[in-house]
């Protein structure tokens, strides 16, 4: 969950959606791992709202149909507010 108030500081990581807590270092070290294996990113030197739009997809995809709590922290969330609608109502037609 890509929110910038899951970093408390340096060392406090604080998924805001799920509540889980790790090392900030730790959970930087492991995104990057991750990443580093997406395609879309891989070989491509991403703006960072680019950037931002590929995690926040990819995101939404894992949760296509939620309706828990996290959902409106979604709602409220400037990352997603561009893309939520389109994941939770996709259009007829739309891949």
């Amino acid at each position: 969950y890509v929110d910038s108030k899951n970093r408390k500081n340096t060392h406090t990581f604080e998924c805001k959606a799920c509540g889980k807590k790790v090392n900030a270092q730790v959970n930087a070290s492991r995104n990057l791992l991750r990443r580093s294996s997406l395609k879309e990113i891989l070989n491509a030197n991403l703006p960072k709202k680019k950037l931002l739009k590929i995690l926040v997809k990819r995101y939404l995809e894992r949760l296509k149909g939620c309706r828990s709590a996290p959902l409106e922290l979604l709602k409220s969330n400037p990352y997603f507010r561009d893309y939520l609608e389109e994941f939770l109502n996709p259009r007829q037609g739309s891949p």
